[in-house]
């Protein structure tokens, strides 16, 4: 199941790529604001794809914002990570996608940029971009 929705076509720009975010009590579509398909493997489950996700956050209330995370093919769901305005929320779910790859790494995974590819630190996807 591809939750990013369908892919543009090359050159094409428009309205971002949507997922949705299940909270407990509702349901919620957001523009997904990054993202980046890696291949990973590790001994349980052999090479598999998986894809890093990063929301727009959105409002939840006065005080309160809102940021979905998505790493689809290593985690089924995850919560929408809260803070106090969009960048908190925003840095939130980019700590907690990269400390769960971290974890991934630490546990005896590997993530490559391409089924064939160059192996990835977390260190330098998460700090420069950089595959």
């Amino acid at each position: 199941m591809d939750i990013a929705g369908p892919p543009r076509p090359s050159g094409v720009v428009g309205r971002p790529r949507m997922f949705t975010v299940r909270l407990p009590e509702s349901s919620v579509d957001t523009p997904i604001a990054a993202s980046r398909k890696l291949w990973a493997e590790c001994s349980k489950r052999g090479a598999f794809e998986l894809e890093v996700q990063l929301g727009v956050p959105y409002q939840v209330s006065d005080s309160e914002w809102a940021c979905a995370v998505g790493l689809p093919g290593l985690y089924e769901r995850l919560r929408d990570m809260h803070g106090v305005d969009s960048w908190q929320a925003l840095m939130l779910a980019r700590r907690l996608a990269q400390t769960l790859l971290s974890g991934f790494v630490e546990d005896g995974g590997k993530l490559y940029a391409s089924r064939d590819g160059e192996v990835v630190t977390v260190a330098s996807f998460f700090d420069s971009g950089v595959l």
